[in-house]
């Protein structure tokens, strides 16, 4: 018997049907998956690795806090190099329990995420060998990210980017994952037990 999905590896997304079917129509014939390009407001490509200009907004925020605080900046290439090797997010129909019809609700199809669009898979040994630097740099880079909110989401041998600034692949995924992305940046400790709150607060898509 396979084993079901890890909700956190594979999420579930909720997207509008016919805005899905039409994307579908687009990968069929479009072989222009791959690229890199800064994105602007009413003008972007489907299916390119996107880097969002909500990010440099943020970042420049995180630059003046950390420097006024005297704390060690983040290394903004190494953060681009790991964004630039995010997977190309991909999906699969979600199928109610007889395995015959696609769940639907309210003219919204679940598609299940095989991979997210916002995760680059690779270990720290692995980014330090490409990156040509120590794995205790690396270690302490993405701690600096993810004490920023720039990495939201992580486990042994993957970190997620925060979906809003950088995203490989279709932007109907993006929009759909961004309204459930796990956020485990927003870590409360109370009793000496963390509570982790899931998802952002609401915040204009790009």
């Amino acid at each position: 018997m396979p084993r079901k999905p890890h909700p956190d590896l594979e999420p579930i997304v909720w997207v509008d049907e016919k805005l899905m079917s039409e994307r579908m129509k687009y990968s069929a014939y479009s072989n222009k998956r791959f690229g890199v390009f800064i994105y602007q407001k009413k003008s972007y490509r489907e299916h390119y690795k996107t880097i969002y200009a909500h990010l440099e907004n943020h970042l420049k925020e995180v630059r003046q806090k950390r420097h006024d605080l005297g704390l060690t900046p983040i290394d903004e290439g190494l953060m681009y190099s790991m964004m630039m090797q995010c997977q190309h997010a991909d999906h699969k129909p979600e199928y109610d329990k007889k395995k015959k019809n696609v769940v639907t609700e309210n003219n919204m199809c679940a598609l299940r995420l095989k991979s997210v669009g916002c995760r680059i898979v690779k270990t720290q040994e692995e980014i330090a060998e490409q990156f040509c630097c120590s794995v205790d740099k690396v270690g302490d880079h993405i701690g600096y990210m993810r004490e920023e909110g720039i990495i939201v989401n992580w486990s042994k041998g993957w970190n997620e980017f925060d979906a809003r600034y950088v995203w490989n692949g279709d932007s109907a995924l993006r929009d759909a994952y961004i309204k459930c992305q796990p956020c485990k940046a927003e870590m409360i400790v109370t009793h000496g037990k963390a509570t982790l709150h899931y998802g952002f607060p609401d915040d204009e898509i790009a």
